[in-house]
């Protein structure tokens, strides 16, 4: 009879789902807290580990197994803009990664994959699949003619990494030193704030600009933003909130004098990026 220790069972399936939802989120470019992914990792074991204390139940069934992970997807992304992608795109990589250690395991003569897997190869098939579903999710947005470039901002310990496309037609600059402007979504942004200032921004999209700022200055959070002047089609002497980030990395290098524009209604319909960035 083979043993199952409840304690192995979740903490494997907690470094494999905090994987997968840290691929998740680099994928499609979204910034999520690790506190969040990792409780919803947690989320993840904790079912895992009850499933196999009775494989024969109701935990095991396939719509069990199905509402576990939307769960853990709801628990890492609920409220993020495109949270509905981000979802499926999470299910996608999970069903990638589970075909491939199948796939391992039969190739190794075993019929279906070990309780207690070696984590070298788990490691291995994590690169994999990151590489190709990377190329597929990203693929159809190379193949546009767009660049991109990658986007590290850091603000008061916490660290924000997305995709920003070098928009050509984006001439912002700071009027008080010169520097590049970058516009961020302000959904996006919520993930370097304090709880309170991060609630205001994710309310942006319905807000608005002026609404968002209303909103920050009845939590005594607005001095810490200011107003930097835009035009683009249709609109004409327009404002965005702006704020400086303690660094800002382009692709690794060091962006001085940087200041962070929040769009309340993100700048991407289709999700492949969530920054714009002067060339």
């Amino acid at each position: 009879m083979r043993v199952v220790y409840a304690d192995a069972v979740f903490l494997l399936n907690f470094i494999i789902d905090y994987i997968l939802l840290l691929m998740t989120a680099k994928i499609c470019g979204c910034g999520v807290p690790r506190a969040r992914m990792g409780a919803a990792a947690a989320l993840g074991g904790l079912y895992a580990a009850a499933a196999a204390a009775y494989p024969h139940g109701l935990l095991t069934a396939a719509p069990s197994v199905i509402a576990a992970g939307a769960a853990v997807a709801a628990a890492a992304f609920a409220g993020r803009p495109r949270g509905i992608r981000l979802t499926a795109v999470f299910f996608a990589v999970a069903a990638a990664f589970a075909g491939a250690v199948l796939a391992l395991s039969l190739l190794g003569g075993g019929d279906g994959p070990p309780v207690n897997f070696d984590f070298k190869p788990l490691l291995v098939i994590f690169i994999v699949c990151y590489a190709v579903l990377s190329i597929l999710f990203r693929g159809a947005a190379r193949a546009g003619g767009n660049s991109y470039a990658s986007l590290i901002i850091k603000l008061a310990g916490r660290e924000l990494r997305a995709r920003a496309l070098i928009d050509t037609g984006n001439a912002l600059r700071d009027p008080i030193t010169g520097g590049r402007v970058i516009v961020l979504g302000a959904g996006e942004a919520a993930a370097l704030f304090p709880r309170a200032v991060a609630r205001a921004l994710a309310d942006a999209r319905e807000r608005g600009a002026v609404g968002m700022l209303e909103d920050l200055d009845k939590i005594g959070e607005s001095a810490r933003f200011r107003l930097v002047p835009y035009s683009s089609v249709g609109v004409r002497g327009g404002m965005l909130p702006a704020f400086r980030p303690d660094e800002v990395f382009i692709d690794g290098v060091r962006e001085r004098n940087a200041l962070i524009a929040l769009s309340p209604n993100g700048v991407s319909d289709n999700g492949v990026y969530s920054a714009l960035v002067a060339p």
